[in-house]
């Protein structure tokens, strides 16, 4: 899916498909992190930590989320700290938080 994905972004599309053709690029390689990191839970190994910049993930988080608070006329407004230092965390656990926080805002 990632390769047949790239290859469509980069053919003769218009904007919108192209951006498209991106974020099922972006959600594969989301999909490959989160099977590994089941499969490390599956085996009990340890989470990878590494320096993550909160303000990011959480950006990634708000744009992953972005087309279900569309649908629930869900409106977002940020503000963000510049300030923040780097936290040693895992990633992708720390991005799941956010997205089950943005998942459980557009429940009824």
């Amino acid at each position: 899916m990632l390769g047949y994905s790239e290859l469509l972004a980069e053919s003769g599309l218009t904007e919108e498909q192209r951006t498209l053709a991106t974020k099922i690029a972006h959600q594969v390689k989301r999909t490959r992190v989160l099977i590994g990191s089941l499969l490390n839970f599956a085996k009990q190994v340890p989470g990878e930590k590494t320096l993550v910049d909160v303000n990011t993930l959480a950006q990634t988080a708000i744009k992953l989320c972005q087309p279900q608070f569309s649908t629930q006329k869900v409106e977002v407004q940020t503000s963000f700290a510049t300030d923040l230092p780097q936290v040693s965390a895992d990633a992708n656990q720390l991005l799941q938080i956010c997205l089950h926080i943005g998942t459980t805002l557009c429940r009824p």
